[in-house]
């Protein structure tokens, strides 16, 4: 019995990168707000870095929950790790194109021909990350992780459609309001995926002492 609550004990790193995710992406809602409404002049060199890692912290928190929702839903957690990562790998590359071209070039440049398609694939592979996450969840009976998790992948949906329609530079002014979104439910998914953890580790503590027996 012990071996089947054992994973479900992972969800315990989880929770922190959550939190840390949506302090992060909270940082840049504020930086964008307060230029939007003219209070401060910020370069998106200053925002953009917290949403990187905000992303990148959010999709590392997928990876932690796979173990723990593998017991209900192993081919959609394990599928949900998968895309998470790849998003990782991503957006860490086009990250590093876009600093090392700054530094070299001294400053961003052109956007190369490539780029809009990798930027679209990354964005798919964010969106189905969270959907594959939120199914898993909620096939393994945790309702408000699942809906949760659906949160930031509505959102991102919402940017894409608005930017097939009004054009991306239309569609990156609704940053405020659905990163918003994003930042309080990576917040209030560390706390709830904390409190499962919590629970389920007591569960897997109690099952292996008793095991014995």
């Amino acid at each position: 019995m012990s071996s089947s609550a054992e994973p479900r004990s992972h969800y315990r790193w989880s929770p922190g990168l959550f939190i840390a995710a949506g302090l992060l992406m909270l940082v840049q809602v504020v930086l964008i707000g307060l230029r939007t409404y003219g209070v401060g002049s910020f370069p998106e060199a200053w925002i953009a870095p917290f949403a990187i890692c905000a992303v990148v912290a959010a999709l590392a928190a997928l990876t932690g929950l796979s173990p723990g929702l593998s017991h209900a839903a192993p081919r959609l957690a394990k599928a949900g790790a998968a895309v998470a990562l790849f998003a990782i790998v991503l957006l860490c590359t086009a990250a590093a194109w876009l600093v090392v071209g700054a530094h070299l070039g001294g400053h961003a440049g052109p956007v190369p021909a490539w780029f809009p398609g990798f930027a679209a694939i990354f964005m798919f592979a964010f969106v189905l990350a969270f959907l594959l996450a939120a199914a898993a969840s909620l096939k393994a009976g945790s309702r408000a992780m699942g809906c949760l998790l659906l949160v930031p992948a509505v959102a991102w949906s919402v940017i894409v459609l608005a930017g097939a329609v009004m054009g991306i530079g239309s569609a990156l002014r609704l940053d405020l309001y659905t990163n918003g979104a994003i930042a309080c439910a990576l917040l209030a998914l560390g706390h709830v995926a904390g409190n499962r953890s919590g629970r389920t580790h007591g569960v897997y503590d109690s099952g292996r002492g008793g095991g014995a027996g």
